[in-house]
Order: C-alpha cells, then structure tokens, then sequence
C-alpha cells in the first residue's frame, strides 16, 4: 500500500516510492530503495526533500541497525596478532621443508623426513589450542603453484582431521607427513598436462592418474617409510562405490587414511583456482561432498572432517544479509554456521569502514546477520597486505 508521509515520519526499514523531483541523483541512490539508518534520513532532509511515498507492504524490521558496533578488544587483537605470526612462522617451516622434499624427489636424490616430522609436530602443537586458525590461513594464501600448496595445506588439514577423530600425538604426526606426500608422483606427470587450460584428452587423463604410481614407487623407496603414507599415496582416489582409480576398491578395502586422504584430496581441488577453473567457497565445496557421502565417501568421516574446518574457515570474507561485508576471524566450534566477523564493509556508509568485531551466535534469529554468502577479495579491492593489516598481523 502506497503513503505520503513527511520526511520527519520515516524511518529505517520503510521502502520509498520516488515522487517528483532529483532527490536520487543528488544521492547517487536508487529511486526505489530501503531506509537503512538514520543517517540516510537526514541526508534526504539536508537535501529539502518534504514529503516522500513508501510502500508500507514493504516494510521490514531493521533492528540489525541498533547493533552496538563491538570494536576488538586490544587484549584480544594482540592476542590474535601474536597467534598469527606463530601461524606465519609454521608455515613458513612447512613451506621450506615441502620445496626441500620436492627438490629431492624431483632430481631422485633420497627423501629423508626428518625435517618433515619435526615442521608436522608443531602443526599438530599449534593446532591442538587453535584449531581453525592455521587451517584457514593456508587456505586463504595459496598461489599458483598448485602441487606445493597442495602438499602444504593437505598436511595442515590432515593434522587437523586427525585430531577431531581423536587419534593420538603420534598417529596426528604420521597422518599430517603422509598428506603432505601423498600426491608427490605428481612430480613425475608431463607438465603440459598440469598446466592444461583446455578440456584434458583421454590420454592426459591416463597420464595424470599414474601419479598414484608414480607416488608409491618414490615413497616406497624410503627407509622407514611408514604403511600410513603408503596407503594414502596409493588410495586416495579410490571411492567407497568403487568408481575410484588406479584399483576401483571398494567399502572396507580402502583403509581409513586412504579414505581421509580423499575427503581432504577432493576438498583442496575444489577449493584451489587452476589454470582451467576458479576455485568455489570452501561452504560449497563442503556441500558438494557431503552429497557424494552417501557413495563415495564416509558419512561419518565427512562429517568429523567438516567439524575439523568448519563452514567458513578463519580468514574468509563473507557477506551478511543486511549487506554488511567482514572477515570471518573466529570459529566457533560449537556453531560453524555462526563465527566470529571482523566487519569492514557497510553498504550504508558508502563502503570500507573502520572494522568491528560482531559475534553472529549472539544473532541467530536476526535473519540480516545471516551469512548469505562468500565474497572475493578483488571486488573490495583487498590485497592479502590489506588483509593483514586488518587482521593485525602488519
């Protein structure tokens, strides 16, 4: 139902109608839109404007805009910013052991793990009291070179997973170096193929599926390799249903790091941009999986794995329903579907702010501080630098 109000009767959540005149130019608005604040009134008042229209089957409540903008604790801030130059500093360790690895692997020097174990026990230390927080930072800083980061954030996630299954110290170490191997025959497939930007003929996809070989046949080589790497090297692409490679196992056959390795194997690709494809939300990928439990992989498994991740990873920029744009900064374990958001973005302040932090479990039932979905860096213009420094981290 259309109305004629003054201007002093409207009121955040009302819907305006455009009447007469070039309020919205003047603005740079839409001549049809939401009230979203206070302050977009008065800027209709500092404009002359009297009397508007509103559809008043429109309106919506807007109680989101009466939320206390919460700005972080400086304990909390310095206590994230600390956290993260340790996270930095881990991974910087992975880094260097994975290039060293690789390094030997690709001239056929011998591979020893000594480094390896030692990079993999303070991920499983760190990780142990900060769950999510190593996982999203190697997620949220993959480049190009997709079989090192690969290697890197398999063996993260892997610790991670190994962990929320319950296994203990020893057994998280040797599942955490295993992912990081576990697609090193990789090395061995012609790099034309890898770095393919077209469709993949029958005969590249033959010579990619015997990296599964290639992996065995190097790692077997290694004086005391453990049976743990080797059943992931060789299994995680088998599937439950059988429809897997190089063996087409089936159920009980792949053994338990095999399938974990393939749950983390599959999530890793969709998320990762390729030369041929960009990578899709962690949120969606996790989706994608969870419809393929039913056959390809473990259920439970699956879901033991999602409570290791969580939806929205650390790091993650997402978008509210009140258009509110932030960056997710906590999990929380007990709710993945509502972190913790730094928010740096506010449509009705005409654009980046300074960030906040809002806690979406405290908000559950206010449908506009519900994620509605992730968004990438590039459209605010963010460079990993600017996310740091919002972070705290520079």
């Amino acid at each position: 139902m259309l109305k004629l109000i003054e201007i002093k009767e409207l009121k955040p959540g009302m819907f305006i109608i455009d009447v007469s005149n070039t309020w919205s130019r003047k603005l740079s608005v839409p001549k049809k839109m939401y009230v979203l604040n206070t302050d977009f009134v008065q800027r209709l008042v500092n404009t002359g404007i009297i009397e508007v229209f509103i559809d008043t089957s429109k309106t919506k409540d807007l109680s989101f805009t009466k939320i206390a903008e919460e700005k972080p604790k400086q304990n909390e801030s310095f206590a994230l910013k600390s956290l993260l130059k340790q996270a930095f500093s881990i991974r910087l360790e992975i880094q260097n052991v994975i290039s060293e690895l690789m390094n030997d692997a690709g001239s056929d020097k011998k591979i020893n793990l000594t480094k390896a174990r030692a990079a993999i026990k303070s991920v499983a230390d760190f990780t142990l009291d900060n769950q999510f927080l190593l996982t999203g930072l190697v997620m949220m800083r993959r480049k190009s070179r997709y079989i090192f980061e690969h290697a890197l954030c398999s063996s993260v996630l892997m610790v991670a997973f190994a962990q929320e299954n319950g296994f203990d110290t020893e057994t998280q170490q040797d599942y955490g170096i295993a992912a990081m191997l576990h697609d090193i025959g990789m090395l061995k497939v012609p790099s034309y193929v890898l770095n393919k930007r077209s469709d993949l003929t029958q005969d590249d996809i033959e010579q990619l599926q015997r990296h599964v070989a290639y992996g065995y046949i190097t790692l077997k080589e290694i004086d005391g390799i453990s049976d743990t790497i080797l059943k992931m090297a060789s299994q995680h692409h088998e599937r439950l249903d059988g429809t897997g490679y190089p063996l087409g196992l089936k159920g009980d056959q792949i053994s338990i790091p095999g399938q974990m390795a393939a749950i983390i194997d599959v999530y890793n690709a969709a998320t990762s941009d390729r030369g041929y494809k960009k990578g899709i939300p962690p949120a969606r990928a996790i989706a994608e999986i969870l419809l393929k439990s039913k056959t390809a992989f473990n259920r439970d498994l699956v879901n033991i794995f999602i409570r290791s991740v969580g939806i929205y990873p650390f790091g993650t920029l997402v978008s509210l329903g009140s258009g509110l744009i932030g960056i997710v900064v906590q999990v929380e374990k007990d709710d993945l579907l509502h972190p913790v958001v730094r928010i740096i973005y506010n449509p009705s302040k005409g654009g980046m702010i300074s960030p906040y932090n809002l806690a979406l479990q405290e908000h559950k039932n206010d449908q506009h501080l519900k994620i509605k979905g992730v968004v990438d860096k590039e459209k605010l213009f963010l460079q990993d630098e600017d996310i740091d420094k919002i972070l705290g981290v520079s």
